[in-house]
């Protein structure tokens, strides 16, 4: 799935990186990990600066009962705390 972000990043002049450490196999439906990946990453592709990187991750979450949780961390400017209420 995030090999179709490739594009789009090199035309923005940013770098993606990933990284799942020890994330075991899990079940997923395709269509929904995919519009989460579109919303997260597109909003990272539309305002990460030029020259940046995109970093995405995904983890097992023991706390939330073995959930699997993904990160996108990007240089943008981020989100004012009174709209992010």
């Amino acid at each position: 799935l995030l090999r179709a972000f490739a594009p789009r990043a090199e035309r923005a002049g940013v770098e993606l990186r990933w990284s799942a450490p020890g994330l075991p196999p899990f079940d997923f439906d395709p269509a929904r990990l995919a519009q989460a990946l579109e919303n997260l990453v597109g909003n990272a592709l539309k305002f990460a600066p030029r020259g940046t990187a995109i970093e995405l991750s995904a983890r097992l979450a023991p706390e939330r009962n073995g959930t699997v949780e993904l990160r996108v961390a990007d240089r943008g400017r981020g989100i004012a705390p009174a709209e992010a209420a």
